[in-house]
């Protein structure tokens, strides 16, 4: 819910900068002062000629100013109307001027602006707005499993995502077109350069993926690219989780210094599946429906509820099956990141006041490199104890319970 409140809230305050924007650009003040000088010179008309025949209608300038209005929105309430020969001409100029100039120029203009804007995201050449989203980082055979596995799992709402890749515009446009149930939206240019980054709101973005090139003539430079995607990613954006998916094993190394948070190497499992093809008949498709999307059997993670910290995990895993018909394997623990005031404790010290007074003005809470690991526990025992910063890893069943 806060993180729904979140994206509204910047939803909100980037279209009315939008809105700003549109109206420098296109130079819609001038327009909108031209609307208002027809409107007052029509009001001032109007009010001179009934006011002097009659003033019945019209007892005020106010009164003036409201028919005006009214009269250029076409409502027409018909509660102020003008009876004189010069006031119904002051009218007719009215309803001439803004019906077939102002307004119909007027919606041209901002139909232009949002039909060229339609046509820019298409190519992918517009800046996207999104916050807490999934960027994927070029294109190949996984990234349409990437966006099922999007489409198939909600956690707080579905993510937006954003694909940053070099792709012709008919393949882009028919990806968006078979996605359009999801929230998705299409960056063209190098994902490796900052100014493209950048059009994807590179410093919202909650994670993101960067997939290995396939492209032979660029193959040879597929890790390189993603060595440097990672290290510019991470450099716009400290707190962005990044998987990355890569062809040379020795390349793991370079990743991890440059802070990958997940490594994935094309072809690292082929062996068990071809030895477990084999040794053990059947195997390799229980793994493959497991990590698919098509069977609707798969491993994932979900939240422990409240009550179960402190319980063991043997009491969780018979929750699980019985009231949702899920499998238990294991947990992953989260540690939190360490904060300042968890090193200077309560008594603090001249010393200690100093450094928090610089850490504040810094505008930094949490401690480089402290904490945000992630510890793995499969199978890890009838009496082990849930903590708080555990999340269950389950084998789901396609009809629940």
């Amino acid at each position: 819910m806060l993180q729904a409140w979140r994206r509204f809230r910047y939803a909100l305050w980037e279209s009315t900068l939008d809105l700003v924007e549109i109206a420098r650009r296109e130079g819609l003040h001038r327009f909108a002062l031209m609307i208002a000088v027809i409107l007052l010179l029509s009001a001032s008309g109007v009010f001179y000629f009934e006011y002097r025949a009659n003033g019945q209608n019209f007892e005020s300038m106010w009164d003036a100013v409201w028919w005006s209005i009214v009269t250029a929105m076409t409502v027409g309430y018909g509660d102020k109307y003008p009876v004189t020969t010069g006031g119904r001409a002051v009218a007719l100029f009215e309803m001439l001027t803004f019906g077939l100039v102002v307004m119909p120029l007027f919606v041209a203009t901002i139909t232009s602006v949002y039909v060229s804007r339609r046509i820019k995201e298409g190519k992918g050449l517009e800046e996207v707005k999104f916050i807490d989203h999934l960027i994927i980082c070029g294109f190949n055979l996984n990234c349409e499993h990437i966006l099922e596995g999007v489409r198939k799992h909600k956690d707080d709402g579905q993510i937006p995502v954003v694909l940053v890749a070099d792709l012709p515009e008919d393949e882009s446009s028919e990806l968006l077109y078979r996605f359009s149930d999801i929230n998705l939206k299409y960056v063209h240019g190098d994902f490796t350069h900052e100014s493209v980054l950048k059009r994807a709101n590179i410093q919202y973005a909650k994670c993101a993926i960067v997939l290995a090139d396939y492209k032979t003539e660029i193959i040879h430079t597929s890790d390189e690219r993603a060595i440097l995607a990672t290290l510019t990613l991470k450099s716009m954006n400290k707190k962005i989780r990044i998987s990355v998916e890569i062809l040379d094993p020795a390349n793991k190394a370079h990743l991890k210094r440059a802070n990958a948070d997940e490594i994935v190497v094309v072809g690292e499992d082929s062996g068990f599946l071809l030895t477990a093809g084999v040794l053990s008949p059947g195997l390799p498709e229980v793994v493959r429906e497991l990590t698919s999307w098509m069977y609707g059997v798969e491993i994932w993670q979900r939240k422990i509820p409240k009550e179960f910290e402190g319980k063991t995990f043997v009491e969780l895993s018979s929750h699980l099956l019985q009231e949702e018909g899920e499998i238990l394997i294991g947990l992953i623990s989260y540690e939190k990141p360490i904060t300042l005031d968890d090193i200077l404790g309560d008594d603090l010290t001249s010393i200690d006041h100093f450094i928090k007074l610089q850490f504040e003005k810094s505008g930094k809470k949490e401690i480089e490199g402290g904490g945000d690991s992630v510890e793995i526990h499969l199978n890890p025992g009838a009496g082990y104890q849930i903590g708080e910063g555990d999340v269950a890893v389950i084998v789901n069943s396609p009809g629940g319970k």
